[in-house]
């Protein structure tokens, strides 16, 4: 659940390269920031064996640092409902079980960052995917504790309105797959009411 947190995306699992062309330079250098999507988010072990599988809904705002995951399935918490919503401005988040009505508050893993690509991203081909054209990046990551030093994240985006498609964590000494994650429905806006809690939450605290 907190691998979700402050991290922007993507690797596309089930679709036809029809075309790849070269392409030098590109025309995404951040992404909306203020969006809803569904995601589906793989992990897997050091055998490559799938250890944990998670689908949500995930509101962002990256303006005012506010995020929301509404979790559909998560096998770390099965049998739940589970809403999360965080506030980096004053970085806590609160944890919301629709079905025991309970709020849990906690401290965010790591922060919200930024729509932005990092500085470090390197654009390696435009595809086609459908009718989609998608920029394929390679962006080397920091150093973190969960990660690793050896980690880099091949970050998929679609060309123009630069929405995410998909992004893949991996080993660079092992080429493994850390991480997988793929989004779809992708909506540049949000509902004004979408980062308001229940009194459980709101009240609790």
């Amino acid at each position: 659940m907190k691998t979700f947190i402050g991290y922007l995306l993507f690797v596309a699992t089930c679709s036809c390269f029809l075309s790849a062309i070269a392409q030098k330079t590109s025309t995404c250098t951040e992404y909306p920031a203020r969006f809803q999507t569904q995601v589906l988010r793989l992990v897997f072990d050091e055998k490559s064996c799938l250890s944990e599988q998670t689908t949500a809904i995930w509101s962002a705002d990256y303006r005012q640092q506010l995020a929301r995951m509404d979790f559909l399935q998560d096998t770390k918490q099965i049998g739940k409902n589970i809403t999360v919503w965080l506030d980096f401005n004053r970085n806590v988040a609160y944890e919301f079980d629709h079905m025991s009505r309970s709020c849990t508050k906690r401290t965010p893993e790591r922060s919200m960052g930024k729509n932005t690509l990092p500085s470090n991203s390197k654009l390696i081909e435009t595809i086609m995917i459908g009718n989609q054209m998608v920029e394929h990046f390679n962006v080397p990551l920091i150093s973190t504790e969960e990660e690793g030093a050896d980690s880099e994240r091949e970050l998929m985006l679609t060309k123009k309105e630069c929405f995410p498609v998909s992004w893949t964590t991996r080993d660079v000494k092992t080429k493994q797959v850390v991480e997988s994650s793929c989004f779809a429905n992708f909506v540049p806006m949000l509902s004004p009411y979408v980062f308001e809690m229940p009194h459980e939450c709101s009240t609790s605290f």
